[in-house]
């Protein structure tokens, strides 16, 4: 399978099942990037029996179709028909993308991020594209309150 050309702007993936009120602050911080215009976003939305997740889960549907689409190049949302579970739901996504593109964006649903942050991550992800040695770029909070030593952190092969 060919991989489609991406033109240096990943996809972001957002994995979730019935959070809904993360996911609109998660998808609202997005919107204030200036790449979010170039990207693609595509949310899967998990299924669960269980009644204490279906508020969530449709509020979560229904505000994903009220998105402004030209916010984004385009939208794309995943409704589970099954549960996949947490993890299970992550691996699907990134596995049915990994597909399609040679690199991705993965943001969980409870996430706010800054609006340099589509810009920044494309950037890393092309500056370290042809190093054999990276296989991931990653990104973390060091603004909370417990003792970090290590701000920045490389894993290499």
């Amino acid at each position: 399978m060919v991989r489609k050309e991406i033109n240096g702007y990943a996809p972001i993936l957002i994995p979730t099942l019935s959070r809904d009120k993360h996911i609109k602050r998660l998808i609202e911080s997005l919107m204030e990037n200036p790449w979010a215009k170039y990207t693609e976003i595509y949310v899967a939305v998990d299924f669960s029996k269980e009644k204490k997740y279906s508020e969530g889960r449709l509020n979560i549907l229904n505000f994903l179709k009220t998105i402004d689409s030209s916010k984004f190049r385009d939208i794309h949302i995943i409704e589970r028909e099954r549960n996949y579970g947490a993890f299970g739901n992550i691996d699907a996504l990134q596995n049915e993308i990994a597909e399609k593109y040679d690199r991705f964006i993965s943001i969980p649903d409870d996430m706010v991020v800054s609006p340099n942050f589509i810009e920044y991550m494309d950037k890393c992800l092309e500056k370290y594209e042809k190093d054999e040695d990276i296989i991931a770029v990653m990104v973390e909070n060091t603004n909370i309150p417990i003792k970090i030593n290590i701000i920045a952190r490389t894993f290499s092969l």
